[in-house]
């Protein structure tokens, strides 16, 4: 490569926030992976997910040429590339904190950010705007000077375009985060809903909104009403909204199975199936001694 051929501009920034939390997530999954057989396999993709986060992201690189600003996250599987004959302006500008890490929206376009609150935000011809994360935005700033010259100011029509668009990104950005919180509450009150028995005269099946098991009653080797419950030590999979417990659990002495209970509200339907077992009740306590009372006569009427 000749002296031509060389770039106005090439700097690599480590991202040490990136790098500390993909790492320490890593070892987090790792753990859960090593401890908690039950989700060992997940755990352990998990974990090489984040690893493979530090090594992706961890970096990004700037290069401006002649003709091209290239930027390129760790290995180079991501990052951004624009033709500077399509560069309008570019100007050195101050992130928000909120705007984050890695390849993110911002109210204007597209941020690419390792690490920081400074960056470049380049304007192009079409009106499209992105920012370039950097912990050297003065010489990024006079590389782009020397390789395209001095651009002129954005005109007001220009400013007010770009307010309009940042605007109307905020606006969608408010929808979205409106939607998903209505949809993960919605989720949340459905499942805290009391868990239904279905008993025919060969099956108990209890379920919530997400979780559900069915026991075939021949299987059952004992229907008990117990007024405590043991400890609960981990939730292996399911859903813990205060008292309310949905899902897979382990109990102290029992290990894993399935709750589907108000914990503050005894008494509590035990079905034992083998080592596998499963409480479940609602809140008025009435109704939980009558479905007992229904499940151990059709029960008591298959042994």
């Amino acid at each position: 490569m000749n002296a031509m051929q060389q770039p106005y501009y090439q700097h690599r920034q480590t991202g040490p926030v990136v790098i500390a939390i993909t790492s320490l997530m890593a070892v987090l999954f790792a753990l859960l992976a090593f401890y908690i057989e039950l989700v060992r396999v997940p755990m352990a993709l998990v974990a090489l997910l984040m690893v493979a986060l530090t090594v992706i992201f961890g970096s990004l690189t700037v290069t401006v040429d002649a003709t091209t600003m290239k930027a390129r996250f760790g290995l180079g599987l991501f990052g951004k590339r624009a033709e500077l004959s399509q560069v309008r302006h570019y100007a050195a500008v101050k992130n928000k904190w909120w705007y984050g890490l890695g390849i993110k929206m911002y109210p204007g376009g597209w941020l690419y950010n390792v690490g920081g609150l400074d960056a470049v935000e380049f304007t192009l011809n079409d009106g499209k705007r992105f920012r370039i994360g950097t912990d050297e935005p003065e010489l990024l700033v006079e590389a782009l000077r020397v390789a395209t010259g001095d651009k002129a100011p954005l005109t007001s029509a220009e400013l007010a375009v770009a307010k309009r668009s940042g605007r109307k990104l905020m606006v969608i950005l408010a929808v979205v985060v409106v939607a998903i919180c209505s949809a993960v509450g919605g989720l949340f009150y459905l499942e805290a809903r009391p868990a239904t028995m279905t008993l025919t005269s060969t099956s108990l099946t209890v379920e919530s909104f997400i979780y559900g098991e069915t026991y075939a009653l021949e299987d059952i080797t004992a229907v008990t009403l117990e007024r405590t419950l043991p400890r609960v030590q981990l939730r292996t999979n399911g859903t813990g909204l205060g008292a309310t417990l949905r899902g897979h659990f382990r109990l102290e002495g029992l290990g894993d199975g399935y709750l589907f209970i108000e914990a503050d509200k005894p008494p509590f339907i035990k079905v034992l199936r083998g080592d596998d077992y499963l409480f479940f009740n609602v809140a008025d306590a009435a109704k939980t001694r009558a479905m007992f009372d229904q499940l151990n006569a059709a029960w008591q009427a298959v042994r």
